[in-house]
């Protein structure tokens, strides 16, 4: 057996003999769709453990909306699921245009970081270089984002004066020496 199909057994297993649960099916990316005999169809996000990677948890997102337990079929529940799904998603570019921020702001970072478990994504480093401790963590990430991003081609204006996008970015990170 290759590795790959044990984690599939360890998973049906887990969520067979945790939730009682006879039949599941995977709807999109870490969810899934899961139902016993007479059950409501149920929605599941896979989380990863970060002590047992192998072991397959599940978080309980709630019942699938809009499809009878004893009367829906599969292909149902996995099209509500999916819906539901997309609803549940947070907008965090959404959250950064509300706050008007020149680059993602932790407010963003936040919520893109809740939509993409495991994202090690950082907000820009804004403090001042001369109040930054030479070769500390953060004046590292700095000198390295100005470097790599005055590498970048583009001017720094348009054609209407107004700044760029790289600009913007070289200017909250205090790039301009």
């Amino acid at each position: 057996m290759k590795i790959r199909d044990l984690m599939e057994a360890a998973e049906e297993d887990f969520i067979q003999s945790k939730h009682q649960l006879h039949q599941f099916e995977p709807v999109d990316g870490p969810y899934v769709v899961a139902a016993g005999p007479d059950e409501p169809f149920q929605l599941y996000k896979k989380v990863v453990d970060t002590n047992d990677p192998f072991t397959p948890a599940y978080k309980y997102m709630g019942f699938v909306k809009g499809v009878s337990a004893r009367s829906g079929t599969w292909p149902e529940a996995v099209a509500a699921a999916k819906q539901m799904i997309s609803s549940m998603k947070e907008d965090w570019q959404k959250a950064n245009r509300k706050d008007k921020t020149d680059g993602m702001s932790r407010k963003a970072v936040k919520a893109y970081r809740r939509e993409n478990p495991g994202s090690k994504l950082q907000t820009a480093v804004t403090t001042k270089p001369s109040k930054l401790k030479k070769g500390s963590k953060a004046a590292k990430r700095r000198k390295s984002f100005c470097a790599r991003m005055r590498g970048n081609k583009g001017p720094m204006k348009d054609e209407k004066g107004r700044p760029t996008p790289k600009a913007k970015a070289l200017s909250r990170w205090n790039c301009e020496e």
